[in-house]
This record gives structure tokens, sequence and C-alpha cells, in this order.
């Protein structure tokens, strides 16, 4: 729910019919508890646990078979490790295991995954230029992102040859389209950008309040992907270790040095205690 209205649309219409069952599902990162019952003041907050080192490996032995452990092993040594207790990752990782696939990386993963979708494309359709699909999606998924939306009227401009219809990374609602899963969407937002400049970059994911920069919220998952893309880029890692340092220190281990990872919890942790904030049992 990117604005207040959406929220007070949804607790009016919880109030008016009260038999219907809602069940509303976000990031935790968007929602903590506290602003969560902000919102939806009758609604019980659930959270879904992440997969835990057993579950994950059982994954990769019930489907690599004397295989898993050892893949296992080896992707636990690199950033994607990290995001194995993602239900989404650990499927899409495994998959690519079965195929030979090597990854080391989120953007890796996703470029995997792109490939594939652009292959189904192009043999139910006529062939078009990769370049060309990827340009246009990311285009859209700026869009969504920028604008706080799931879901939008297809765009005008696509041309001819590209059927947003029928690419597997689109989804259609009441004739408005968006994407299947957010990562996709947060994906080719960050391809988007990292083509930018750093200005137009620094001015579409941030917003200055009181003349301090902070991270737009809508941007929070964005932030890894394109980390990652502008991983030589020194002006933009400087500028993010100024005005996102909390957005930063959840980022996957392996794209932060241990020191730079030591240096932004301390510095969180002595903000949020000049501000006299106490952490919650997560932390």
């Amino acid at each position: 729910f990117p604005t207040r209205r959406s929220s007070d649309l949804l607790n009016n219409f919880s109030s008016m019919y009260v038999g219907v069952k809602i069940i509303i599902s976000s990031r935790t990162n968007f929602y903590s508890v506290s602003s969560f019952y902000g919102d939806f003041s009758n609604f019980t907050a659930l959270f879904l646990n992440e997969l835990n080192e057993n579950e994950i490996l059982s994954y990769f032995n019930s489907h690599l078979n004397e295989r898993g452990q050892q893949y296992y092993n080896k992707l636990s040594s690199t950033s994607l490790g990290n995001v194995l207790s993602n239900p989404f990752y650990l499927k899409n990782i495994v998959d690519a295991c079965k195929r030979n696939v090597n990854l080391n990386t989120k953007i890796q993963l996703m470029e995997y995954l792109f490939s594939i979708a652009i292959a189904d494309y192009n043999h139910k359709n006529i062939p078009i230029d990769a370049l060309v699909i990827k340009q246009k999606l990311s285009e859209f998924a700026f869009a969504l992102i920028s604008c706080g939306l799931m879901l939008d009227k297809e765009p005008a401009n696509c041309g001819v040859s590209f059927n947003f219809r029928k690419f597997a990374w689109i989804k259609y609602e009441n004739d408005m389209c968006g994407f299947v899963h957010n990562n996709y969407k947060e994906y080719l937002c960050a391809n988007f950008l990292s083509t930018q400049n750093i200005e137009t970059i620094k001015a579409a994911i941030s917003i200055n309040i009181n003349k301090t920069n902070y991270i737009k919220p809508q941007y929070v998952n964005v932030i890894g992907f394109l980390l990652e893309l502008m991983a030589d880029n020194k002006e933009f890692s400087a500028f993010l270790f100024e005005c996102g340092k909390d957005v930063l220190i959840n980022i996957e281990s392996a794209m932060l040095t241990g020191k730079n990872r030591y240096w932004l919890l301390k510095s969180v942790i002595e903000e949020y205690a000049q501000k006299k904030c106490w952490f919650n049992s997560a932390w």
C-alpha cells in the first residue's frame, strides 16, 4: 500500500463488511509490528519464518541428490548464500544447479532467469532482440516503482514488435499489467537506473527532508541490485553511505566488506542511541 489513502480505503472496507476475511501480504522492511497496527488496528500481524539451514539443505538434496551437499557448500560461500532462506531464490537457484549453471550473485541469477524468459518468448513469438525487451521492461519497472504502483496500463510506446502480454514476467489484472514477482520489477528498475547519470539516480531514489537525504521506501529493495550493478561507481557508494546506512546494513554481507559493515552498524546504533530509540528483538 504505497499511500495512506490505500490503507484508509481497506480499513473502511473491513469495517463495512465485517464478515469478509482479508489477508494483507507485505515485506517486513515496509511494515514493522508497531506501524502495521498503526495502519490496520483491527488486523492481526503474523510473520513468516525464513527457511532454516536444515530445510534448505534438505531441499538441495531432494532435488540434486548426491550433488546437493556440494552445491549447497559452494553457494553458501557466495553472496547467494545469504538469500537461500528465501523460497523464491532457493527454488530458482536449485533449478539453475540442475542445469549446471554457475552463479555467484543475485544479478547473475536474475540475468540467467531473464535469458530463460527471453528464449521462451522468442520460441513462441516473432523473435526480438533481448536488449530491446530489457530496455522496455526496465523503463516500465522504473515507472511503476517511482509512482509506487503494483499495476498500471500497458505502456503505449512498446512498438508492434514486442507483445507485453506474452512475456513470462508480466501479469495482467483487469487490463492493468505488472510483474509476476517484485524481484523481477526491482532488478529491472535497477537495470534502468544503472544506465542513468549519478545526479538522476540520486534524485530518483532519495528525498531531502530538513536538509538531510533519505532513501525512498519504494527503492529499499532496488538498492541491493543497484549496488552490484554500480560496484565501480565510488560516487554512488559514497552517496549511499551518507544517506542510506540503515538500508545498506540489511544488504547481503558479500556486497560490503566486513570493515564497512562494522562501520555501518556502529553508525546506525549511535544514531539511534542519540534519538533514545530501542532496538527490537530482531536486532
